[in-house]
């Protein structure tokens, strides 16, 4: 619901000139994101520079900001827009400083299949901005709270204002060194290995 009040040109001007600061800070901010996550677009840039710039701007200028609404009889609280969005979630992949976390996508899957195939499973994924969170791998499951989202070549791109991790399940690591031993080797290579203390020895 928007509430209508008489200004006049000239206060509007003195009112967008004295937030100028922020317009230049928001310009600032988004290109700042795009360079440090080059998988967003304007949208998702926008929206994480307002992430940063609103709370230092409320703080910054409470005063003034107390005398405007006053002065028009505006709402002295800030109300949030836009609400969020939760989605859980399994990092199956990171790159470019950012998360890709695909719902109801397991360890399994990370085990056996590629980040394409998984997706292609699941349908459904979204690349996230590491700012400000928690340190994650791949294989977390998480959840994620956003409030700008874009798509971008079939795949989801968001916005992050917050994370929490659910459980902290990695892949596992196979630590299994496979050689190639030249046929005429064969049996000495047998010999030795079975001149070793094994608990267990089975060669053929």
């Amino acid at each position: 619901m928007f509430t209508t009040n008489n200004i006049s040109w000239e206060e509007y001007d003195e009112y967008v000139l004295k937030n100028s600061p922020y317009q230049v800070a928001l310009e600032k901010l988004k290109q700042h994101f795009m360079q440090m996550y080059p998988k967003i677009d304007n949208t998702i840039a926008r929206s994480l520079a307002e992430k940063h710039a609103i709370p230092y701007f409320h703080e910054t200028y409470a005063n003034e900001i107390i005398v405007f609404k006053k002065k028009h009889t505006l709402p002295l609280n800030n109300k949030q827009i836009y609400t969020g969005e939760n989605r859980l979630g399994r990092v199956i992949a990171m790159e470019d400083n950012m998360i890709l976390v695909v719902p109801n996508a397991t360890i399994e899957d990370i085990d056996t299949l590629s980040t394409n195939d998984i997706l292609h499973k699941y349908n459904d994924g979204a690349w996230y901005p590491q700012d400000e969170i928690p340190n994650v791998k791949v294989g977390y499951l998480v959840e994620t709270y956003s409030k700008t989202t874009s798509t971008s070549e079939n795949i989801t791109l968001s916005d992050i204002w917050d994370l929490k991790i659910i459980d902290n399940n990695e892949p596992q690591q196979n630590d299994t060194i496979l050689l190639t031993i030249p046929s005429e080797n064969t049996v000495k290579v047998k010999s030795f290995v079975n001149m070793l203390r094994w608990e267990t020895k089975t060669f053929e």
